[in-house]
């Protein structure tokens, strides 16, 4: 009986829960975006900084030459 009724409320409110279940889906994606696209952020600030540097590093060279 009591699995007849899970049933059947689970039936009557499917897409209630089935929209519950895509924003979650969608919240988790969106997050795990966010984080990617800061890290890549941090590398690529990082990789420029590193350029910068050897540029500099590069041309005291030249002018110590």
């Amino acid at each position: 009986m009591l699995g007849k009724r899970i049933v059947k409320q689970f039936r009557s409110d499917w897409i209630k829960y089935g929209f519950e279940t895509i924003a979650i889906v969608v919240g988790i994606l969106g997050a795990y975006y966010l984080s990617n696209w800061k890290e890549h952020r941090v590398e690529k600030e990082t990789e420029m900084e590193y350029l910068k540097n050897l540029l500099v590093d590069l041309e005291n060279q030249v002018l110590d030459s």
